[in-house]
């Protein structure tokens, strides 16, 4: 037996200190046996929870912790979830054991079943999802529902317009890896809809007049491209929503091979849309000449937001301490890497309070210690909409080798009312609706703010209303019209407001 990890048998006790959302459910084990029919796998996953905790069958104690009835282990697993998070272990002892009766087992078998057999955290199995194969319809949007975040709310978000437009509208879950449970696994965003979602292995056809097909990576898989054969549509949109390579360099997709795969595929009117103007210049960039880029939309795809999930509540009046702060997930793109720059973007001052949501590990382990006047909340703490409506003013630096895509949280910031300080980069995509600076400036900037409260209301109450147009839910409709127009977003304010945001950054440039 190859070297393994330490698992011990005994008196069960929760994993301290780990949050639940890392663990894996166990519960949903017998789902797995019902729709896939695979007993082999729910007999040996049953050994490994019977080596991990006493079970009681009914008979008492069963020996060596091996389970004689993989179903006894199923009922009792939900109170053993929490040693799921064993499974993703890298081979350092557990503490939280007790040291009797130790088993070994391969370190590559848990971190087998820890990333093919169980499920990622928040997300369930669909239950209520559509099982029919055939659909008409309007709309088709192809994308992998169990991602959360941003790809969930902004696929929402269509399917709730364009059915309020009265279009009808269906989801299809098109996972992008073969395991058993991604076939089901549906992100929380995606709970109040499982009625129109379908799955992509049930399809035997679509007829639609518009296909969304989310993510570039969807295009590319061998799953989408065997859906692909079974949707007769009229309009054939491919988004890109992120950038074609990671903060550390590392490819996500080829922009030749997208164009070339697109074209393959060979749905009527296919065209790929940007979803930005910095990701529409990376592939210019990338496919250079004119014969590389024929599938390039003219139109960008930006996300639609509902704005009524906002809470517009702009500041009369900044007072001491001026509140900062952004929510994302605790990435490391997400945060400047230089130490110095990182406490400059959210400087220690007793005029400042810096409040974070999404976590703060990355800045944490770069910095040694947090800085005394921040705060930090995980997600699920506050909804975002509360979150940022306690705040002054939204600071957003992240690392300067990510190209972030778009920026939905810009954009959920300007919703609500807060003024807006971001990296010169993001101009290309959010124009005069923030101001823009270096790190080191940061102070200067918010210092200026709050000479002018009129002046900051009025660019605010602005900035808003360009957003609405150019980003709200209700122009989706009307982007289905302009497919084949060339239309440049670029974000621009009334006179007045340029006025207070000439003013504000001559506080940069003096």
């Amino acid at each position: 037996m190859q070297q393994g990890a330490v698992v011990e048998r005994g008196t069960y006790e929760p994993l301290k200190g780990r949050p639940d959302g890392v663990c894996a459910k166990l519960y949903h084990l017998h789902e797995f046996a019902e729709r896939f029919n695979q007993p082999a796998k729910v007999r040996l996953i049953s050994t490994l929870i019977g080596c991990l905790t006493k079970l009681d069958t009914g008979d008492g104690e069963v020996p060596n912790g091996v389970l004689k009835d993989g179903s006894a282990a199923l009922d009792h697993s939900k109170r053993s979830r929490d040693v799921c998070a064993f499974f993703r272990i890298e081979g350092e002892r557990s503490n939280y054991f007790h040291q009797e009766n130790r088993v070994n087992l391969p370190l590559s078998l848990l971190r087998a079943l820890g990333e093919k057999f169980f499920a990622p955290p928040d997300g369930k199995f669909a239950s209520n999802i559509s099982t029919k194969g055939k659909f008409d319809v309007d709309v088709c949007i192809v994308t992998n529902c169990a991602f959360p975040g941003g790809n969930a709310s902004t696929t929402v978000t269509e399917l709730e317009t364009f059915t309020a437009a009265g279009l009808k509208t269906i989801i299809v879950h098109c996972p992008l890896r073969r395991s058993p449970w991604k076939q089901f696994w549906l992100a929380e965003r995606y709970f109040p809809h499982e009625r129109d979602i379908a799955l992509a292995r049930t399809i035997q056809r679509i007829n639609c007049t518009y296909l969304i097909v989310r993510g570039p990576r969807m295009a590319m898989m061998e799953q989408f491209r065997k859906l692909a054969r079974r949707i007769h549509t009229v309009n054939a949109l491919f988004i890109v929503n992120n950038s074609a390579w990671d903060e550390r360099g590392k490819i996500n997709f080829d922009w030749v091979d997208l164009n070339r795969r697109v074209n393959e595929i060979g749905l009527s009117n296919s065209r790929i849309f940007p979803i930005s103007p910095i990701i529409r210049a990376e592939a210019k960039r990338a496919l250079s000449s004119e014969t590389d880029s024929p599938m390039l939309a003219k139109l960008d795809w930006p996300p639609a937001f509902d704005v009524t999930e906002f809470k517009f509540a702009p500041r009369r009046h900044l007072f001491e301490p001026i509140v900062i702060g952004r929510h994302a997930r605790d990435h490391e793109g997400k945060w400047l890497q230089d130490p110095d720059e990182l406490r400059s973007a959210y400087p220690l001052d007793n005029r400042i309070a810096v409040r974070i949501l999404g976590g703060a590990d990355n800045a944490l382990n770069l910095l040694g210690q947090l800085p005394s006047n921040w705060e930090v909340e995980p997600f699920g703490v506050a909804g975002v909409s509360d979150y940022l409506s306690s705040l002054d003013i939204f600071v957003n630096f992240p690392a300067i080798t990510r190209d972030e895509a778009f920026g939905r949280t810009v954009v959920e910031a300007i919703l609500s009312g807060l003024p807006v300080i971001l990296p010169k980069r993001f101009e290309a995509t959010f124009g005069e609706l923030a101001i823009y600076c270096e790190p080191r400036e940061v102070l200067f900037v918010i210092e200026r703010m709050t000479h002018d409260d009129e002046a900051r209301l009025h660019y605010i109450n602005a900035a808003r209303s360009v957003a609405i147009s150019l980003f709200g839910a209700e122009n989706l409709v009307k982007r289905l019209s302009q497919l084949n127009e060339e239309r440049v977003i670029t974000p621009t304010l009334d006179q007045k407001a340029k006025e207070f945001r000439r003013y504000v950054l001559d506080a940069v440039e003096a």
